[in-house]
């Protein structure tokens, strides 16, 4: 390499999935392929499976009895009963448990369309999300021991067809359906998560891992709601694609050698394995880049490429990352690309 080589890090950190988006367009932190990868690890490329995600907490009291002579079994949330039919949500008066008292007219019906409620969810401080098929309502002061609920406009962006497929994660509810994983705050405000991952199979029954405010999705994905990032597991293995790295101008340019920043927890030597390609052509042979153990240390290691690539785009493609190793970093060493090479 002459004058002109230098190093650019090709990526950094727990890179997330980005699937709508040109892969010449992505930051460092972010792929547009990839499984297997561990979400929890924080900060560094490293194999792993699903988070472990759990089922939200739902108490109830069955064969509670009301005046009619009837029994049912009913919600505990925000310190009294509740319970649904069609499209009518009940309540009882705070604190009771084994009776059904209602306070007030202790119903809300709740008929902008005529399909019945699917479930109730709670979240924030005192909100609770009442699911249809089509829409959601949000009762924004559910532990108002007055029960003088406001209940706010039916919103049609947020359909849930299953309580399974809606949780309560601080101050959100999220929730999946056919277009795609949602959070709606307490004012009714919704944003969509799963943009960077469109096109998914995605009503799906989602679990949450509440300490690292991880959401799982059945066994295919996972949505990290601090560091907005999608993780995909819904191939066995692991795989990385790494983002493509351009010339602004789409000038040629030369990569000849990798170099990875790693721990190694390990205890012995290990490798991992990687391809490269240019210009979105063919995969080159696989190369191997060795990894020494040195007690856990934050290490480098180089390898030149068996045949330097020249082209106007460039990609890595890691095969594998074996139990221990924490990449922090990926760089490639290159000639005639600069620190503003597209994607940077």
């Amino acid at each position: 390499m002459g004058r002109n080589a230098n190093w650019l890090e090709l990526l950094s950190g727990t890179p997330g999935l980005v699937t709508t988006a040109d892969p010449a367009q992505l930051k460092p932190d972010a792929i547009p392929a990839g499984y297997g990868l561990n979400a929890t690890i924080g900060g560094r490329i490293a194999a792993g499976s699903i988070p472990t995600g759990t089922a939200r907490v739902v108490k109830t009291f069955s064969g509670v009895g009301d005046g009619s002579g009837s029994t049912a079994t009913y919600y505990w949330h925000y310190n009294r009963l509740w319970r649904y039919s069609g499209s009518i949500l009940y309540f009882g008066a705070p604190g009771y448990t084994g009776y059904y008292f209602p306070q007030g007219l202790g119903q809300i019906d709740l008929l902008d369309d005529t399909g019945d409620i699917t479930g109730i969810v709670p979240f924030g401080v005192s909100a609770l999300a009442v699911l249809k098929a089509a829409g959601v309502y949000i009762i924004s002061d559910a532990a108002d021991p007055s029960g003088r609920f406001s209940v706010q406009r039916y919103n049609q962006a947020g359909g849930v067809s299953s309580a399974s497929y809606a949780l309560g994660l601080g101050d959100l509810l999220l929730f999946c359906n056919a277009n795609g994983l949602f959070a709606m705050q307490a004012n009714g405000d919704v944003a969509e998560l799963s943009l960077p991952v469109r096109g998914q199979t995605w009503s799906k029954t989602i679990t949450a891992d509440y300490g690292k405010s991880i959401v799982v999705m059945s066994t295919t994905y996972a949505y990290d709601v601090v560091l907005k990032k999608w993780f995909d597991y819904s191939t066995a293995g692991f795989r990385l694609d790494s983002r493509v790295v351009r010339m602004p101008a789409g000038e040629p340019f030369t990569v000849d050698g990798v170099a990875l920043e790693y721990t190694n927890s390990a205890g012995t030597d290990l490798s991992v394995i990687y391809q490269a390609r240019v210009n979105n052509g063919d995969w080159e042979e696989s190369e191997t880049i060795n990894l020494p153990y040195d007690g856990e240390n934050e290490c480098y290691a180089m390898r030149p490429l068996d045949a330097p690539q020249v082209g106007r785009a460039f990609q890595l493609r890691l095969l594998t990352c074996p139990a221990g190793i924490g990449i922090s970093r990926i760089l490639i060493r290159g000639e005639n690309f600069t620190v503003e090479s597209r994607g940077e």
